[in-house]
């Protein structure tokens, strides 16, 4: 029928209730992959960043190509764990973890070439030992000799940097000590051995340090910023030791600094961030050794930045992890932005992306080999390095996240801008406002319409109501005896609603609609409208006489605390059937009714056949209900989500329209949602499913009575509960888009072919 599959995937969409315990019953085979933080997918279908376990509590991450392969390996400083976990790169990851000793509190560190032999070694900054632990390479990323730099008592260091400052072709360190208000040379003789440190007095409180020659004589210069007075002390050095310090005045606070030719003049500029800021200065260097100050500004306070050429047109952009804002300021968010720098001096915001749970180290180098650099993360968390690829324009393979004005409740997709692209609704789910964010074509989304409901938003469907092309919305609301219908008068914007009445005269009982249906029940070629009511354990179906003006609403009373209503033709008779979950209420604590999923025969004139009613048993507690062909026989299957008991049943579906007895498959730990997407496009749906320790998996079907692989785990972040799947860029393949009520978020995970 026209229009079918279209109503059919609204419907999907609209999914949620409460969940309870569940009873074991039988299971389906399965292969079982256990899942953690660092879990990375053997198949990977989506484009998100790949984790690898270190140390604990991993506070900075260095790159370098410690053995000579041509490959970055990582090297991760772990403040609880007092070591550090190299890690050496290989195609596509990194070898297992080696963790070397460093002692406690290690804070900040380099990897240079310290020896006149030319081979990378590791300097480690301790904080809390006033020292440095020198790991010296063999060459082939081992490090089978270390030494121990004592620093002055009392100096509490807390940054360090690497250059050759007297030139004699060995790296020499410098250290920022918030104790004493100075730094720490120390010269490597070359052989193993250094030099006693030579301090210099710097501004008050320094926290940042860069080493690098900013004044093109050829002289590496010390750059500190001095969190306590607000300035940038310049150091320059001559080949034989110190020569001046310049002062550079800063805005309050100054805590990390960089140097890059942010203009592409030739000439290095001073880039400093703020303590707990969204700000980042920009000093701009000149001819004449002027600077002249400017400020980017982030969405949110900057934990670490960095500076690279992020998005292929040759002018530095700016990537910097994010505080929380409001009362969770100044703890990590777990996202980072990007700001694209360009000719013209200006930055824009290229969005925000996923780095993990608890991300603070952040480093941009080329880790693939391609030309452009990538991100990678260190989380003090989960005790993991993330690895995040860049795309070359500006967006990275992790999920890009998109902020909503209210906790979100209700989510849908269809295309309400007629561009081919789906866009979302997202309704408030403590308020009484619907927000649509427009699909700008690449999977990312802004937000263009907020609508006043009157009251909250429990469902939603979508689909072209009046026969123009458009797609039209419909929404029930709480604590309401009607609907209410949006026309879309053009380019996502509508017409004021129209309320329809749900149970027409009978308004004894509110019928709280959780879910509503589309689809053309009578066989006039219009979509009609079906409502589950579930507090009255009923049916509602409104006929479209066409042109969107709707018949009164026929009320079916059906089984108990009806939820997830389905229309499709499940028996090939080209009538549109009703499927839908039913359970106990979980409002009523004297509710004993047994979970369900029920099917009604359609009769093709907008009934339904009470004579081919059928209840086919589930388990317990059930929260949603989901439709899709993972036999691969062609018939609708079903599944039931029982987060209660971290499964599903699953109830194979038969060409003639009845479904099978469900049999239990284990979901995994925490689990909260589920949907069924061809994702291998071999003619079987395959299982994407949330939990709610930070991750969602993809199972694919293996067809038949033989049940689901093993998991392909993609980390995401705690919090993440429904899941939508769509083609949001029209590349073919399926995108997952994720709710995080907490954070009044969702989040998009990019699909690809399978690699």
């Amino acid at each position: 029928m026209p229009g079918q599959n279209t109503y059919f995937l609204t419907v999907i969409a609209v999914l949620a209730v409460a969940a309870s315990m569940l009873m074991p019953g039988c299971e389906l085979p399965f292969e079982e992959t256990p899942i953690t933080p660092v879990s990375n997918p053997a198949i990977r279908a989506f484009e998100g960043r790949l984790a690898f376990p270190v140390g604990e509590a991993p506070y900075e991450v260095l790159s370098a190509d410690l053995n000579g392969d041509g490959m970055e390996d990582l090297v991760t400083l772990n403040w609880l764990g007092e070591s550090v976990s190299v890690l050496l790169g290989k195609v596509n990851g990194f070898q297992k973890k080696v963790d070397y000793p460093v002692g406690q509190t290690p804070r900040s560190g380099v990897a240079a070439r310290l020896t006149a032999d030319g081979i990378l070694s590791l300097a480690v900054l301790s904080e809390s030992l006033e020292q440095i632990t020198v790991l010296f390479g063999d060459g082939q990323g081992t490090f089978p000799e270390s030494g121990i730099i004592p620093l002055t008592a009392g100096s509490r260091p807390v940054a360090m940097a690497s250059a050759d400052f007297n030139l004699d072709g060995a790296a020499d360190l410098v250290v920022a000590n918030s104790g004493t208000d100075n730094v720490s040379i120390v010269y490597s003789q070359g052989n193993k051995f250094f030099d006693a440190p030579l301090s210099i007095p710097v501004g008050k409180t320094p926290a940042g340090i860069y080493a690098g020659d900013i004044n093109r004589d050829g002289i590496p210069e010390i750059l500190v910023a001095n969190s306590g007075d607000d300035t940038v002390s310049i150091i320059s050095l001559t080949a034989s030791g110190y020569e001046e310090t310049a002062v550079l005045p800063c805005p309050a606070r100054p805590r990390r600094i960089q140097c890059a030719d942010v203009n592409q003049d030739g000439i290095l500029d001073i880039c400093v961030s703020r303590e707990f800021s969204p700000d980042v200065a920009i000093f701009y260097g000149s001819i004449s050794g002027a600077y002249y100050k400017t400020e980017i500004t982030y969405s949110a306070p900057v934990s670490r930045f960095v500076v690279a050429e992020l998005t292929s047109d040759a002018f530095p952009d700016f990537a910097a992890i994010l505080f929380m804002e409001g009362k969770e300021e100044y703890q990590p968010s777990g996202a980072f932005e990007v700001l694209q720098g360009g000719l013209s001096g200006t930055f824009k915001s290229l969005g925000r992306y996923g780095t993990g749970w608890g991300s603070n180290a952040l480093i941009a180098t080329d880790m693939n080999r391609d030309g452009r650099a990538d991100l990678v993360t260190a989380d003090l968390a989960t005790n993991m390095v993330s690895l995040i690829y860049n795309r070359g324009n500006g967006s990275f393979q992790t999920e890009r996240h998109f902020a909503v004005p209210d906790e979100p409740g209700e989510i849908l997709l269809a295309d309400f801008t007629q561009d081919a692209f789906p866009d979302l609704v997202v309704t408030g789910r403590k308020t009484s406002f619907l927000y649509l964010f427009t699909n700008l074509g690449d999977a990312s989304f802004t937000h263009t319409l907020t609508l006043g409901l009157g009251a909250q938003a429990l469902a939603l469907a979508a689909g072209d109501l009046n026969g123009d092309g458009k797609t039209d919305l419909v929404v029930s609301l709480n604590q309401q005896f009607d609907l209410l219908v949006y026309i879309n008068s053009g380019n996502g914007k509508f017409m004021p609603a129209q309320r329809l009445s749900i149970l027409g005269t009978d308004k004894k009982v509110l019928p709280q609609v959780r879910s509503i249906a589309l689809g053309d029940v009578n066989g006039d070629g219009t979509p009609d409208i079906v409502t589950a009511n579930s507090k009255v354990d009923s049916v509602s179906v409104l006929l479209n006489s066409g042109n969107a003006v709707f018949q009164a609403a026929k009320v079916i009373k059906v089984d108990n605390y009806p939820l997830d209503l389905h229309l499709l033709d499940t028996n090939r008779d080209q009538k549109m059937d009703l499927v839908f979950l039913s359970r106990n209420d979980p409002e009523s604590p004297t509710d004993s009714a047994e979970p369900r999923v029920c099917r009604w025969f359609g009769k093709g004139d907008g009934t339904f056949d009470l004579d081919s009613h059928i209840r086919i048993t589930t388990g317990a507690g059930p929260r949603a209900l989901r439709m899709g062909d993972y036999t691969g026989e062609g018939n609708m299957d079903c599944a039931t989500i029982h987060p209660g008991d971290n499964s599903l049943y699953l109830l194979n579906g038969g060409s003639n329209g009845n479904f099978a007895v469900g049999k239990r498959f284990p979901m995994g730990i925490a689990a909260q949602d589920m949907v069924f997407v061809d994702v291998k496009k071999d003619g079987k749906a395959d299982m994407l499913c949330t939990n709610d320790q930070g991750s969602f998996y993809l199972r694919f079907s293996r067809g038949a009575d033989q049940g689901f692989e093993g998991a392909n785990n993609y980390n995401v972040r705690p919090g993440i509960g429904r899941i939508l799947a769509a083609d949001l860029n029209n590349d073919l393949f399926p995108d997952a888009l994720l709710l995080d009520r907490g954070r009044k978020a969702f989040y998009v995970l990019r699909g690809c072919s399978l690699q």
